[in-house]
């Protein structure tokens, strides 16, 4: 797999596996100078119009494709390590970061058909806290962990979107405190797993099942070691990938049943280079893992495709491809998985940077398509985006020294 040239200076790791004291709330990865692929053109390209799956390349949102940007109006504070969660009508924006580092409590709910933005209610709603996970469960958001300053957390709240109100998660059984973990909804119980406190990444995790507002364990046995990891939801299984060990220097995964309660090992043959801070998504058949930093914290511009069925990696074409980047967003559209923003390479002038563009990678066509520079919201890291069904949400993060953002963007393809 191809890496960033150049190894970047920056002042600390922005995901803490061994020692989440080193990822201190306004300190990740500093923008290198290491230099990058230019943005090339090339043949086999996807046709930008196809990439909700539309065959005319109208927009199934009934608007121009391109982008637009989001309100201004009853928007939460700027902020960035926040969560946001589509629930299939509003974007449920909570926690995070300020400019001065503090964590950040409540958010707010965006709807895109109409571009308004509301309140969320504040009675018995969880405290501030940044680095946590949201799933959605088809009628709540469920909020875990995370970190408010110098305390790690290890609670929870269920918000339901329809009477606007608040339910703490049980506590007893809960995994123990930490940030950086993942979580994934299974269609019944919420998966925690991995992430890390301050003495190192945490090799374990819990299942929460908000019908009886319970946790049972996960077992152990088989379990990866700790990983700087990201984690997509199967149907049947979670599937992590990451970095394995203290130094990041062993790529590894797993895949968890939680029927069975078991762990089995995913393939290493063919998979990509060791890696945090990347991205993944789910496309329905494969998981699809990019960009990321190395061991060497340089940024990375490659990838590839994992199909649990047949235990096997594929690697992402580089034609086209965004430039090396980590800490961007990844999104699945139906047709396309979307790279954008975060920190890394910049295309034009190769360059160290935070980044505001992105590209469309097709599992179809096994090809990358460039977004559109006209209209894209500013260069950000630690933002947040989701897919609508029609149009990706970026929203929130941070920008070059202190400042956070309380702007965003809408793409339609």
């Amino acid at each position: 797999m191809k890496r960033a040239a150049r190894r970047p200076a920056p002042a600390r790791h922005p995901r803490a596996a061994t020692a989440l004291a080193r990822a201190a709330v306004a300190a990740a990865v500093a923008v290198g100078a290491s230099c990058g692929p230019a943005a090339r053109d090339g043949g086999g390209a996807l046709d930008a119009g196809a990439l909700d799956g539309g065959a005319d390349g109208g927009s199934a949102c009934g608007g121009s494709a391109g982008w637009t940007p989001t309100a201004l109006v009853g928007i939460p504070p700027a902020r960035a390590a926040h969560t946001a969660t589509w629930t299939g009508t509003e974007m449920i924006v909570f926690g995070g970061r300020d400019a001065s580092g503090l964590a950040l409590g409540g958010g707010g709910r965006y709807h895109p058909p109409t571009d308004l933005w509301g309140a969320l209610g504040a009675a018995a709603a969880p405290g501030p806290r940044e680095l946590h996970t949201a799933v959605w469960t088809g009628g709540e958001v469920i909020l875990w962990g995370g970190r408010d300053g110098p305390a790690l957390l290890g609670d929870g709240a269920r918000y339901n979107p329809t009477t606007d109100t608040w339910t703490p998660t049980a506590t007893a059984g809960a995994p123990a405190p930490r940030a950086y973990h993942t979580a994934v909804w299974t269609g019944t119980q919420m998966l925690v797993w991995g992430g890390a406190d301050f003495a190192g990444g945490l090799a374990t995790g819990a299942r929460y099942d908000p019908s009886v507002d319970s946790w049972a364990p996960m077992a152990g046995a088989g379990a990866p070691p700790p990983l700087d990891a990201e984690a997509v939801w199967t149907g049947s299984e979670m599937l992590v990938w990451g970095s394995v060990t203290a130094d990041r220097t062993q790529e590894g995964g797993g895949r968890y049943d939680p029927t069975a309660d078991a762990w089995a090992p995913m393939s290493l043959a063919g998979a990509p280079t060791p890696r945090y801070s990347h991205g993944v998504a789910w496309t329905g058949t494969e998981m699809v893992v990019w960009g990321g930093l190395d061991d060497a914290l340089a940024y990375l511009g490659d990838g590839g495709r994992y199909d649990p069925a047949a235990d096997v990696w594929t690697p992402l074409p580089q034609a086209d491809a965004p430039s090396p980047r980590a800490r961007h967003t990844t999104v699945w559209t139906g047709a396309a998985v979307v790279v954008w923003g975060g920190a890394g390479i910049d295309a034009a002038s190769g360059g160290g940077a935070i980044l505001g563009d992105g590209a469309a990678w097709s599992p179809e066509a096994d090809a990358w398509t460039p977004l559109p520079a006209i209209g894209a919201p500013l260069p950000r890291w630690f933002h947040t985006a989701v897919w609508t069904s029609c149009e990706m949400v970026v929203w929130g993060g941070s920008m070059p020294g202190s400042e956070v953002l309380a702007t965003g963007g809408r793409w339609v393809p």
